[in-house]
Order: C-alpha cells, then structure tokens, then sequence
C-alpha cells in the first residue's frame, strides 16, 4: 500500500512539477508579445509625433506667408488710398487767373510732390520684404542666380 501511495504520490508530483514550467514558458512567451506589442505601440507613438511636429511646422509656415502676404496686401492698400487721394487732388486742380492763386497751386504742388517723396522708401522698403520672402520660400526664381 504504501508503494501505490508513492507511486501515486510521484504521478501527482510529476505533473505538478510540469504545469509551473508550462505556465512559466506561457507566461514568458506572454510577456515577449507584450513586450512586442508595447514595443511597437512606442514606435507608433514616435513615428506619430514625428508626423504631428512636421504638421505643425508645415502650418507655422503657412500661417507666417498669410501674415506676411495681408500685411503687403494692407500696405498696397495704404499706397493705392493715398495715389488716389493724390489722383483726385490734380483732377480738381484749376489754373489760376492772378499770380496769387498760381502761387498757391504751386505750393499744393509742392507739398504734393513732398508727399509723394515721402511715401517712397515705405514703398521700396515694403517691395523688398515682399522680394526677400518670395525668394526665402521659392515661390518664384532668383533673377540674379539665373544669368
């Protein structure tokens, strides 16, 4: 009797001795893929991060050429009011019968001609950043590189 207690004492060892190493081996293999899985999940993440920066700075770019084009715009906009207003002052210009009032228009003339110098180097100075950022994003050639 006490040899079939061993023995069946051994058969119930025996499988209970294979089961931690089974649940062990499926465990470690559980953990490769989880490690696997996470793995890749991190890689994702990265690949997506790197993907959202260069978004980001795609837009940062695309937002500065807007700002910089609505200000050209607003200044084009400020030179075409103040050509105009110029305009429709020589258009309402009489000549003078006396030397007085030809005295006169000469001096709007001159004031006039004074603001036009004046509005000048804005004009110039707007038309080179203008110059500079179109040739900075390549949106059209360089003349001075082509020849």
């Amino acid at each position: 009797m006490v040899v079939v207690k061993m023995s069946a004492a051994s058969s119930a060892s025996t499988p209970s001795d294979e089961s931690p190493r089974s649940s062990a081996g499926n465990s470690g293999s559980s953990e490769s893929d989880q490690n696997q899985f996470l793995r890749n999940q991190l890689e994702n993440m990265d690949q997506n991060w790197s993907e959202l920066t260069q978004m980001m700075q795609n837009r940062e770019e695309f937002l500065k050429s807007e700002m910089a084009e609505l200000k050209f715009n607003n200044d084009c906009a400020l030179v075409e009011q103040a050509l105009a207003n110029q305009e429709v002052k020589l258009q309402s210009v009489q000549f003078p019968s006396d030397p007085s009032e030809a005295e006169s228009a000469l001096l709007k003339q001159e004031q006039l001609v004074a603001e036009i110098v004046d509005m000048l180097p804005r004009v110039s100075h707007s038309f080179a950043c203008i110059d500079r950022k179109l040739l900075n994003h390549k949106l059209y050639p360089n003349p001075s590189s082509s020849t």
